[in-house]
């Protein structure tokens, strides 16, 4: 979807207000999307609303464990990132 892919390259290219803006557009035509619900979290969390970006990195989870797992593995700083941020919620 357009929305989606737009909301990748804005990831990619660090601007995470954009990206989050389409990632949410993309979640809205198909909310079983695991892997927007993920890419919003990216974005979230580097917009520093790390509690929601936690949301929609469990949300990915439960609608995909696998794909979640592969693009943690592929980014391992991202994964850490969310832990510690995980980990600093729960105190």
């Amino acid at each position: 979807d357009s929305y989606f892919l737009r909301g990748l390259a804005y990831l990619n290219q660090h601007d995470a207000s954009r990206a989050a803006s389409d990632l949410r557009q993309a979640m809205a035509l198909d909310p079983y999307d695991a892997e927007a619900h993920y890419r919003l979290g990216e974005a979230l969390h580097l917009l520093g609303q790390n509690d929601e970006a936690e949301l929609e990195r469990e949300r990915a989870q439960h609608l995909d464990p696998e794909l979640v797992e592969r693009l943690q593995a592929e980014q391992p700083a991202l994964a850490e990132q969310y832990t510690r941020s995980s980990d600093v919620s729960a105190s």
